[in-house]
């Protein structure tokens, strides 16, 4: 601004007043040192960098009387033309899904920051915070779990109002979000002879893989065991399996699967299996037929469970139906008659399942004590038949005896009738 002054007898001062559009304040420049006391003067005003905008402005001048003179008011355009400075101060560039990001930006101008814009290419659900305290920018992002790709940018634009500057942030995005799983069939309890399904819907943002069911543990320390699974369809939606309890006792299911991008979503099973499986018992012997007084061993060694066989019971019927209980896996058996005896095994495992099995032997005598017996027989009922004729005979006589006296007596009478007569 250039101000020329003329008076008659010198001016004493000089004061150039000037104030922006919008703005009450009103900025003062004294003029007077800048001519001392001549009676005109040429002044160049330069002002700041930070105006802009419309200018309003009027000169006041005071002569060394007193005389006071003041101008119009008047206005003149101020053109900012340097745009804010922007640049990237903090923050990581490698982030993930479903996490919390900070960046901090460094954004200044000549007349002040009066808006700001960020964007997050291909990810419009992301919540994105900022907040500008002179001369920092602070951005705050919340990433959602879409990964539509690995390399999304993040733009941020600052403006002073007239002038503009923005700059691009290529991020490193790492999916973190593990896959979910929804069971849409799992059994409450099992037992040892069912068989059970497993039915699983598979949810993620990249794409997921390889789906694992493992049964582990067991009280008697089993090795894990794999079990089979089947994609459902349509491809890609989820899994199936068919689930054999591996042993009673307590066991975990382990049903786990993987994304592409390496992340495990993992679920456990707590089963106490019920033993409901009975065991098959077996008898073994080396013969069906034995001879009396001779050792019989019964074996039950080969008897077969799922778990283990934790008692055996024999009961022996002998021929005339007396019981004989016996323990053990194997028992020796020394029969006494003859006959057949009649063998019954009962085992239990540790379930508290069981079953029964039952054979026959047939008991014979000693050959020589068969001889011998034969012949006692014979003597026997030689003696009871001898007996008997000698018995008989002995009627005979009697009888023959008997009738010979009848037959003198009548023979005596007839004598004695024919001499009455």
């Amino acid at each position: 601004v250039i101000t020329s002054i003329d008076d008659n007898i010198g001016i004493s001062l000089s004061v150039f007043e000037f104030t922006q559009e919008g703005n009450a304040s009103v900025h003062l420049v004294d003029l007077s040192a800048s001519y001392g006391h001549r009676d005109n003067f040429t002044a160049e005003i330069s002002l700041s960098e930070n105006l802009s905008g419309i200018l309003h402005y009027r000169l006041r001048v005071e002569d060394t009387w007193g005389n006071e003179v003041i101008t119009p008011w008047e206005s003149i355009m101020v053109c900012d033309n340097d745009p804010p400075l922007l640049s990237f101060q903090e923050g990581d560039v490698d982030v993930s899904t479903g996490e919390v990001s900070r960046f901090v930006f460094r954004a200044e101008d000549n007349i002040g920051i009066v808006s700001h814009s960020i964007e997050l290419s291909e990810h419009p659900d992301a919540v994105i915070q900022s907040h500008y305290s002179y001369p920092f920018l602070v951005i705050t992002i919340s990433m959602d779990e879409s990964f539509p790709s690995p390399h999304p940018s993040l733009s941020v634009n600052v403006s002073d109002g007239n002038n503009s500057n923005g700059m691009e942030l290529v991020l490193n995005l790492h999916d973190a979000t593990p896959p979910t799983m929804e069971f849409l069939k799992v059994p409450e309890e099992m037992v040892l002879s069912g068989t059970y399904e497993l039915s699983v819907i598979v949810h993620d943002n990249v794409g997921w893989r390889d789906p694992s069911v493992v049964w582990m543990g067991g009280d008697q320390g089993e090795a894990a065991a794999k079990v089979s699974v089947n994609m459902t369809e349509p491809e890609g939606t989820g899994f199936t399996a068919a689930l054999f309890p591996p042993g009673p006792g307590s066991w975990v299911l382990n049903v786990s699967v993987f994304d592409l991008s390496g992340n495990a979503a993992i679920r456990e099973f707590q089963y106490e299996i019920v033993d409901d499986v009975k065991p098959e018992p077996r008898i073994k012997t080396a013969t069906t037929e034995a001879v009396s007084g001779e050792s019989i061993t019964l074996d039950a060694s080969s008897s077969e469970d799922d778990s283990s066989i934790v008692g055996y019971t024999w009961t022996v019927t002998l021929p005339d139906g007396t019981e004989q209980t016996f323990t053990g896996e194997s028992i020796d058996l020394v029969p006494t008659e003859e006959g057949d005896y009649t063998i019954t095994l009962e085992v239990e495992d540790e379930g508290g399942n069981t079953a029964v099995a039952s054979t026959t032997i047939t008991v014979t005598p000693v050959p020589g004590d068969e001889d011998e017996g034969s012949g006692t027989d014979v003597l026997l009922w030689g003696a009871i038949i001898g007996s008997v004729l000698l018995f008989l005979v002995v009627i005979l006589v009697i009888f023959l005896i008997v009738r010979k006296r009848s037959g003198g007596e009548a023979e005596e009478e007839e004598e004695e009738v024919l001499s009455w007569d």
